[in-house]
Protein backbone atom coordinates (compact mmCIF):
# COMPACT_ATOMS: atom_id res chain seq x y z
CA UNK A 1 0.00 0.00 0.00
CA UNK A 2 1.56 3.28 -1.13
CA UNK A 3 1.52 6.15 1.37
CA UNK A 4 -0.28 9.45 1.00
CA UNK A 5 1.50 12.78 0.67
CA UNK A 6 -1.35 14.60 2.47
CA UNK A 7 -3.83 13.24 5.04
CA UNK A 8 -7.37 12.54 3.79
CA UNK A 9 -9.94 15.01 5.11
CA UNK A 10 -12.08 12.13 6.34
CA UNK A 11 -9.30 10.91 8.60
CA UNK A 12 -8.59 14.42 9.89
CA UNK A 13 -12.23 14.77 10.82
CA UNK A 14 -12.22 11.41 12.59
CA UNK A 15 -9.11 12.35 14.56
CA UNK A 16 -10.54 15.70 15.59
CA UNK A 17 -13.85 14.14 16.58
CA UNK A 18 -12.18 11.43 18.63
CA UNK A 19 -9.90 13.99 20.29
CA UNK A 20 -12.94 15.94 21.46
CA UNK A 21 -14.06 12.76 23.18
CA UNK A 22 -11.15 13.11 25.61
CA UNK A 23 -13.02 15.95 27.27
CA UNK A 24 -16.42 14.26 27.36
CA UNK A 25 -17.83 12.57 30.44
CA UNK A 26 -19.99 9.59 29.56
CA UNK A 27 -22.03 7.46 31.92
CA UNK A 28 -21.44 3.73 31.70
CA UNK A 29 -22.91 1.09 33.97
CA UNK A 30 -21.03 -1.96 35.18
CA UNK A 31 -19.90 -4.14 32.33
CA UNK A 32 -20.15 -7.57 33.91
CA UNK A 33 -21.17 -9.31 37.11
CA UNK A 34 -21.05 -12.80 38.52
CA UNK A 35 -24.60 -13.45 37.29
CA UNK A 36 -23.94 -11.79 33.90
CA UNK A 37 -20.24 -12.34 33.10
CA UNK A 38 -20.46 -11.63 29.34
CA UNK A 39 -20.42 -8.29 27.54
CA UNK A 40 -20.39 -7.13 23.91
CA UNK A 41 -18.26 -4.07 23.15
CA UNK A 42 -17.86 -1.81 20.14
CA UNK A 43 -14.58 -0.09 19.23
CA UNK A 44 -14.21 2.75 16.72
CA UNK A 45 -10.64 3.65 15.80
CA UNK A 46 -8.74 6.12 13.59
CA UNK A 47 -5.00 5.90 13.01
CA UNK A 48 -2.28 7.83 11.20
CA UNK A 49 1.16 6.38 10.36
CA UNK A 50 4.06 8.56 9.26
CA UNK A 51 7.08 6.98 7.57
CA UNK A 52 10.17 8.93 8.61
CA UNK A 53 13.70 8.93 7.14
CA UNK A 54 16.24 6.43 8.41
CA UNK A 55 13.90 3.45 9.04
CA UNK A 56 11.83 5.33 11.63
CA UNK A 57 8.03 5.46 11.81
CA UNK A 58 5.65 7.30 14.11
CA UNK A 59 1.94 6.76 14.61
CA UNK A 60 -1.07 8.25 16.34
CA UNK A 61 -4.21 6.27 17.18
CA UNK A 62 -7.53 7.28 18.73
CA UNK A 63 -10.13 4.80 19.96
CA UNK A 64 -13.65 5.17 21.28
CA UNK A 65 -15.07 2.29 23.31
CA UNK A 66 -18.72 1.33 23.86
CA UNK A 67 -19.68 -1.21 26.53
CA UNK A 68 -22.79 -2.85 28.02
CA UNK A 69 -23.76 -4.48 24.73
CA UNK A 70 -22.63 -1.27 22.98
CA UNK A 71 -25.25 0.81 24.78
CA UNK A 72 -22.93 3.14 26.76
CA UNK A 73 -19.79 5.09 25.87
CA UNK A 74 -16.98 4.10 28.23
CA UNK A 75 -13.77 5.94 27.36
CA UNK A 76 -11.49 7.49 24.75
CA UNK A 77 -7.89 6.37 24.24
CA UNK A 78 -5.03 8.26 22.60
CA UNK A 79 -1.86 6.30 21.76
CA UNK A 80 1.38 7.62 20.26
CA UNK A 81 4.18 5.32 19.14
CA UNK A 82 7.70 5.58 17.76
CA UNK A 83 9.18 2.60 15.90
CA UNK A 84 12.61 1.81 14.46
CA UNK A 85 13.47 -1.03 12.05
CA UNK A 86 17.16 -2.00 12.28
CA UNK A 87 16.58 -4.48 9.45
CA UNK A 88 13.80 -5.79 7.25
CA UNK A 89 10.99 -7.53 9.16
CA UNK A 90 12.40 -6.54 12.57
CA UNK A 91 11.27 -3.51 14.56
CA UNK A 92 11.55 -2.15 18.09
CA UNK A 93 9.09 0.35 19.50
CA UNK A 94 7.90 2.37 22.45
CA UNK A 95 4.48 3.88 23.02
CA UNK A 96 2.46 5.98 25.41
CA UNK A 97 -1.31 5.89 25.94
CA UNK A 98 -3.70 8.03 27.92
CA UNK A 99 -7.21 6.84 28.77
CA UNK A 100 -9.97 9.38 29.44
CA UNK A 101 -12.61 7.42 31.31
CA UNK A 102 -16.27 8.01 31.96
CA UNK A 103 -15.48 8.62 35.64
CA UNK A 104 -13.38 11.71 34.74
CA UNK A 105 -10.11 10.01 35.59
CA UNK A 106 -7.00 9.65 33.43
CA UNK A 107 -4.92 6.49 33.23
CA UNK A 108 -1.44 6.70 31.72
CA UNK A 109 0.37 3.71 30.23
CA UNK A 110 3.85 3.24 28.76
CA UNK A 111 5.10 0.19 26.87
CA UNK A 112 8.08 -1.07 24.92
CA UNK A 113 8.67 -4.14 22.79
CA UNK A 114 9.84 -5.71 19.55
CA UNK A 115 8.28 -7.44 16.55
CA UNK A 116 9.76 -9.97 14.12
CA UNK A 117 8.12 -10.89 10.84
CA UNK A 118 8.49 -13.61 8.21
CA UNK A 119 6.99 -13.73 4.73
CA UNK A 120 6.38 -16.66 2.41
CA UNK A 121 4.51 -15.84 -0.77
CA UNK A 122 1.28 -14.06 0.15
CA UNK A 123 1.40 -15.23 3.77
CA UNK A 124 3.01 -13.22 6.57
CA UNK A 125 3.80 -14.29 10.12
CA UNK A 126 4.52 -11.84 12.95
CA UNK A 127 5.60 -12.37 16.54
CA UNK A 128 5.40 -9.38 18.90
CA UNK A 129 6.42 -9.19 22.55
CA UNK A 130 5.68 -6.16 24.73
CA UNK A 131 5.93 -5.09 28.36
CA UNK A 132 3.51 -2.43 29.60
CA UNK A 133 3.08 -0.52 32.83
CA UNK A 134 0.37 1.88 33.97
CA UNK A 135 0.15 4.05 37.06
CA UNK A 136 -2.91 2.18 38.33
CA UNK A 137 -5.18 -0.58 37.05
CA UNK A 138 -7.08 0.65 34.01
CA UNK A 139 -10.81 0.38 33.48
CA UNK A 140 -10.33 -0.28 29.78
CA UNK A 141 -11.47 -3.90 29.73
CA UNK A 142 -8.04 -4.84 28.37
CA UNK A 143 -6.93 -6.42 31.66
CA UNK A 144 -8.55 -7.69 34.83
CA UNK A 145 -7.63 -4.58 36.80
CA UNK A 146 -5.69 -6.64 39.36
CA UNK A 147 -2.21 -5.61 38.21
CA UNK A 148 -0.51 -2.54 36.73
CA UNK A 149 2.21 -4.32 34.72
CA UNK A 150 1.89 -7.03 32.07
CA UNK A 151 3.97 -8.91 29.53
CA UNK A 152 2.15 -9.60 26.25
CA UNK A 153 3.06 -11.98 23.43
CA UNK A 154 1.15 -11.84 20.13
CA UNK A 155 1.42 -14.34 17.27
CA UNK A 156 -0.29 -13.28 14.03
CA UNK A 157 -0.79 -14.79 10.60
CA UNK A 158 -1.99 -12.68 7.66
CA UNK A 159 -2.63 -13.39 4.01
CA UNK A 160 -3.22 -11.17 1.00
CA UNK A 161 -6.45 -12.26 -0.69
CA UNK A 162 -6.16 -9.60 -3.41
CA UNK A 163 -3.87 -6.61 -3.97
CA UNK A 164 -6.21 -4.54 -1.79
CA UNK A 165 -7.61 -7.04 0.74
CA UNK A 166 -5.79 -8.78 3.61
CA UNK A 167 -7.19 -11.16 6.22
CA UNK A 168 -5.51 -11.99 9.52
CA UNK A 169 -5.84 -13.84 12.82
CA UNK A 170 -3.87 -13.56 16.04
CA UNK A 171 -3.64 -14.80 19.63
CA UNK A 172 -2.23 -12.69 22.47
CA UNK A 173 -2.02 -13.79 26.12
CA UNK A 174 -1.43 -11.24 28.92
CA UNK A 175 0.89 -12.29 31.76
CA UNK A 176 0.63 -10.24 35.01
CA UNK A 177 4.00 -9.10 36.35
CA UNK A 178 2.98 -9.20 39.99
CA UNK A 179 3.77 -11.61 42.81
CA UNK A 180 0.75 -13.50 44.03
CA UNK A 181 -1.35 -13.01 40.89
CA UNK A 182 -4.45 -15.20 40.94
CA UNK A 183 -3.69 -16.74 37.53
CA UNK A 184 -0.47 -17.01 35.48
CA UNK A 185 -2.41 -15.74 32.44
CA UNK A 186 -4.63 -12.73 33.09
CA UNK A 187 -6.59 -12.95 29.82
CA UNK A 188 -6.36 -13.74 26.11
CA UNK A 189 -7.05 -11.51 23.14
CA UNK A 190 -8.00 -13.67 20.14
CA UNK A 191 -8.58 -11.62 16.98
CA UNK A 192 -9.75 -12.16 13.41
CA UNK A 193 -10.11 -9.33 10.93
CA UNK A 194 -9.67 -7.92 7.48
CA UNK A 195 -8.10 -4.78 6.03
CA UNK A 196 -9.12 -3.20 2.73
CA UNK A 197 -7.01 -0.55 0.96
CA UNK A 198 -9.73 1.45 -0.75
CA UNK A 199 -7.36 4.18 -2.02
CA UNK A 200 -3.67 5.01 -2.15
CA UNK A 201 -2.42 5.14 1.43
CA UNK A 202 -5.90 4.70 2.91
CA UNK A 203 -7.40 1.60 4.47
CA UNK A 204 -10.41 0.49 6.47
CA UNK A 205 -10.58 -2.57 8.68
CA UNK A 206 -13.13 -4.71 10.48
CA UNK A 207 -12.24 -7.02 13.36
CA UNK A 208 -13.67 -9.27 16.04
CA UNK A 209 -11.96 -10.03 19.36
CA UNK A 210 -12.88 -12.92 21.66
CA UNK A 211 -11.39 -12.11 25.06
CA UNK A 212 -11.84 -14.49 28.00
CA UNK A 213 -10.69 -12.93 31.29
CA UNK A 214 -9.36 -15.14 34.10
CA UNK A 215 -8.05 -12.51 36.50
CA UNK A 216 -11.06 -12.21 38.82
CA UNK A 217 -12.96 -14.43 41.23
CA UNK A 218 -15.26 -15.32 38.31
CA UNK A 219 -14.40 -15.74 34.63
CA UNK A 220 -15.55 -12.93 32.36
CA UNK A 221 -15.95 -13.03 28.58
CA UNK A 222 -15.86 -10.07 26.19
CA UNK A 223 -16.94 -10.07 22.54
CA UNK A 224 -15.53 -7.00 20.77
CA UNK A 225 -16.60 -5.78 17.33
CA UNK A 226 -14.54 -2.98 15.85
CA UNK A 227 -13.97 -0.79 12.82
CA UNK A 228 -10.79 1.16 12.11
CA UNK A 229 -9.82 3.81 9.57
CA UNK A 230 -6.15 4.36 8.75
CA UNK A 231 -3.82 6.41 6.60
CA UNK A 232 -0.09 6.29 5.86
CA UNK A 233 2.11 9.28 5.04
CA UNK A 234 5.69 9.35 3.77
CA UNK A 235 7.57 12.28 5.26
CA UNK A 236 10.22 11.91 2.55
CA UNK A 237 7.83 12.50 -0.35
CA UNK A 238 7.34 15.97 -1.75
Amino acid sequence: MRPLTTPPCVLRGALVGAALGLSLAATATAQTSRTNPTDVEGWVEAGLRVQLPGRWESSLRLRGRFVDDMSAYRATYLTTELEYSPRTELSVFGNYRVEAGADHRRTHRVATGAEQGWKRGETRLRLRSMVQHQRRPAADGETSGQSTAFARVRAEIARAVTDALDVYASVEPYFPLRDGAAYPVDNWRNTVGLEYAYARGRDVGLFYIYRPDYGRSYNRTFHIIGVELGATLDAGEK
